[in-house]
């Protein structure tokens, strides 16, 4: 959950939170990564399965568990 937060700082409710493409484009401009914004939409249609307009919780929480680098706290 924390992970995800990085991404909805400010979201109190993480069932009804959703990673869009203006919440990308913050990260990535904060890490000082230029990615397009085609990339970057790209990115959450892969992820959102539910097809919402953006990445929940259950879809971030699919995609992180595909790497080795994420543990559920």
């Amino acid at each position: 959950m924390n992970a995800f937060k990085l991404f909805k700082p400010d979201t109190k409710d993480t069932e009804s939170a959703r990673i869009t493409l203006a919440d990308l484009q913050r990260i990535s401009t904060h890490l000082g990564e230029h990615i397009p914004d085609d990339e970057l939409r790209e990115m959450i249609n892969i992820a959102d399965i539910g097809e919402t307009g953006g990445v929940d919780f259950a879809d971030f929480t699919r995609v992180m568990r595909k790497t080795d680098e994420f543990q559920l706290v």
